[in-house]
């Protein structure tokens, strides 16, 4: 894997892929220098790792072919007799870090996007202390903490995004990142607490009933999985130690509907809560969205699109929301007040969800 990242740094692979902003990871985009680099040595890497085209074995050099091997070893890449291509993987760099991760579609699996940049770049790991990073995905977190903390313990529900996660450790040479495979909490071999622990969770509120990506259900308010990462909180933290969640959920219009159980969370286990509100967005058909949340459904092909939006529609109404917020949550040990920063202007226009 060193060869191979040393060889990509050679060739001005790595500076390609800082070209394209790493929070928000569009395909398309990446298609868009096509044209620019075609033909040549950088082109042939570039549409085998990053946009999924199929290249044809001659394009390589007998070095080359020998560099992509241990990704041939791990299902990475498959080739026949006269191509090679990818296994649906996109080879990219976040932050001077090497990150693989599925390249985007509607109904991803092994998942980088716009709210795990989001969370990257809020993150602030405590020098040589130990970090949690639950639902770590292929670990984009994980490789940012390593860097600062002595070590870091991943936990991912699927084990495709952890097998990919291993091969990100060997991409960056990383020695202090332990992975596992399991559901939160349950995965720990110990109740041994940590100084850091981060989440970004399955995030977008849609009804429980419809279907929507594994990755992205966060449950009819959004927070279903982080209502399970802070009931394990308050033994799993140090009592010095910091929490950051990235999130989203629903509102009237004033107040998140999740805020009347986070301030009981709180009180009941002494943890001071810091919410600030990012954006908010109309939940309506016509909206962004509303329409997104909706065709990502769809995508699934288990409820027509039309069938959807009106189920989402009345959903909407029964829970009195009309709006959309992202948020990011900061915790520690204290005395169990909740302060909220309002940051979401209606006089400005809001682009994406993670900053103002």
């Amino acid at each position: 894997m060193k060869n191979l990242t040393r060889y990509l740094n050679s060739i001005g692979y790595a500076e390609l892929c800082s070209a394209f902003f790493p929070g928000t990871p569009r395909l398309t985009t990446w298609q868009a220098a096509r044209p620019l680099v075609y033909g040549s040595r950088l082109g042939n890497f570039y549409r085998l790792l990053l946009i999924n085209e199929p290249v044809e074995l001659v394009a390589f050099t007998a070095e080359e072919r020998d560099l992509l091997v241990p990704l041939l070893d791990r299902n990475i890449l498959q080739r026949d007799r006269q191509t090679v291509r990818s296994c649906g993987f996109s080879l990219f760099m976040v932050l001077g870090n090497w990150l693989l991760f599925e390249t985007p579609t509607p109904n991803p699996t092994v998942y980088y996007g716009d709210d795990s940049f989001g969370l990257l770049t809020r993150l602030r790991p405590r020098a040589e202390g130990r970090t949690l990073d639950l639902c770590s995905g292929p670990g984009v977190q994980s490789i940012y903490c390593a860097a600062k903390a002595a070590r870091v313990v991943s936990v991912e529900i699927n084990p495709l995004s952890a097998a990919v996660a291993e091969i990100n450790r060997q991409l960056n040479g990383l020695e202090n990142w332990d992975i596992l495979v399991g559901d939160l909490y349950a995965a720990l071999p110990s109740n041994e607490p940590f100084d850091h622990i981060i989440c970004n969770p399955p995030l977008l509120p849609f009804p429980d009933e419809l279907p929507y990506p594994f990755v992205g259900h966060g449950g009819n308010d959004g927070w279903a999985v982080t209502w399970r990462v802070l009931e394990g909180l308050p033994r799993y933290l140090k009592p010095d130690g910091v929490a950051q969640i990235i999130g989203t959920t629903l509102s009237d219009g004033v107040e998140p509907v999740i805020m009347a159980r986070l301030t009981a969370w709180a009180k009941a286990n002494q943890m001071d809560c810091h919410l600030t509100i990012l954006s908010q967005h109309p939940m309506a058909p016509g909206y962004e969205y509303f329409d997104g949340l909706a065709f990502s459904s769809a995508a699934m092909n288990i409820s027509p699109l039309d069938e959807i939006k009106e189920r989402l529609t009345q959903f909407l109404v029964d829970n009195h929301a009309t709006a959309l917020i992202s948020n990011s949550l900061y915790i520690q040990h204290g005395t169990g007040k909740v302060t909220t920063l309002d940051l979401f202007d209606s006089t400005r226009a809001h682009a994406g969800l993670w900053y103002v």
